[in-house]
């Protein structure tokens, strides 16, 4: 079941910077957390950047499976794409459900994954750790794809690679400790968001938050996301 805790935290403690509105912040914080290995919490993958009827030429695949190496009892969702547009997009959405109905509320989001993509290497068209970027967001509509010049585009702003939108924050890259040309090494990352994001929650009292990964590096990317989480207020 998702976890979900009421606390009364304030400002300082929180440290929140809200986006497009001043810097108070009302209590209950609500925490809504998706640990996936515990189960699937109604998620689901999409992928985005790449041209219609393209996906096997991509390698596009995903699972929710057990994970690897030492991570072998821990479960997650697996993203895997081959990025031949240099422009890839592969990510995880739930809905966040039972909130007000059409209510402007601030989200900061969590996630957690696991990767094996060393740092500082180089690749083609760019870093295949520190050219995939870690994207966080919470919008009012489902993401989804739209249709462009014949491409997949998503349906909400979360901007172009390492570049931010209106509703996701990049947060960080794929890289993890170990130096490139030593053994691969999988390794668990935490990446948060340094500001909130402001959401408008739909008709229903639901708004959806996606933690994805934007690519710029010309070649193929596999990454385990375990958990993601975030603190929601009004």
């Amino acid at each position: 079941m998702m976890k979900r805790t009421i606390l009364a935290v304030s400002v300082a403690t929180l440290g929140l910077i809200a986006c497009g509105s001043d810097n108070t912040i009302s209590d209950p914080v609500e925490d809504f957390i998706y640990d996936f290995n515990t189960e699937e919490h109604n998620a689901s993958v999409i992928f985005s950047d790449y041209p219609k009827d393209e996906e096997t030429f991509y390698d596009l695949t995903s699972s929710y499976e057990n994970l690897p190496s030492t991570f072998s009892e821990v479960k997650g969702w697996k993203l895997h794409g081959n990025n031949h547009s240099d422009d890839l997009y592969m990510g995880i959405k739930v809905p966040v459900e039972g909130l007000l109905s059409g209510i402007l509320y601030r989200a900061t989001l969590t996630v957690d994954f696991v990767t094996n993509v060393s740092k500082n290497c180089v690749g083609i068209g760019g870093a295949p750790g520190e050219s995939v970027y870690v994207k966080l967001s919470a919008s009012k509509d489902e993401p989804i794809n739209e249709l462009d010049n014949d491409m997949y585009r998503l349906n909400i702003d979360i901007g172009n690679q390492s570049q931010s939108g209106t509703e996701g924050l990049v947060v960080g890259n794929i890289a993890n400790s170990i130096e490139c040309g030593a053994d691969e090494v999988y390794e668990s990352k935490t990446l948060s968001t340094t500001q909130s994001i402001d959401v408008m929650s739909d008709n229903d009292g639901k708004i959806w938050l996606t933690a994805g990964f934007d690519s710029g590096f010309e070649g193929i990317t596999e990454v385990f996301i375990t958990k993601i989480s975030a603190n929601i207020v009004e």
